[in-house]
């Protein structure tokens, strides 16, 4: 059963993207270490930031890990860069038969004075069965 999972990803956020990117890590799972490049080659110090305990989360995510969010303000700049988090299970808690979803939300609008933050996204399937036949 899988006790540890590495995310990688690569991007690049427009300059004028309030929105950036944002990754949801599902219950069971923990932020053991993040580490990231962003913002490459910028004067900004917008880092990286994990969120837990956030209610609005709902019942699927335990944590997200923000990457060039801004919400309200104005847009940090762009920039491209990598992130990789290492997260470590709750081994007790998984079913060797449980599957997880980890989500990434990416972009932001603004339509008649209302800003939108996430406004595309995508769910990735993760088993935990360790048992490919493959």
């Amino acid at each position: 059963m899988a006790e540890r999972m590495r995310i990688v990803a690569s991007f690049e956020i427009d300059p004028e993207d309030f929105g950036g990117m944002t990754i949801y890590i599902p219950k069971k799972w923990y932020i053991a270490h993040i580490l990231s490049s962003y913002p490459e080659d910028q004067k900004t110090s917008l880092k990286p930031r994990a969120s837990e305990n956030d209610m609005s989360l709902g019942d699927e995510w335990r944590n997200k890990v923000e990457v060039g969010v801004t919400n309200l303000q104005p847009p940090a700049g762009g920039g491209a860069g990598t992130i990789i988090i290492d997260l470590v299970s709750d081994r007790k808690a998984i079913l060797p038969s449980e599957t997880f979803n980890i989500a990434v939300s990416v972009g932001s609008d603004t339509k008649d004075g209302v800003r939108s933050i996430g406004v595309d996204s995508i769910k990735i399937p993760i088993s935990v069965n360790s048992d490919n036949k493959d």
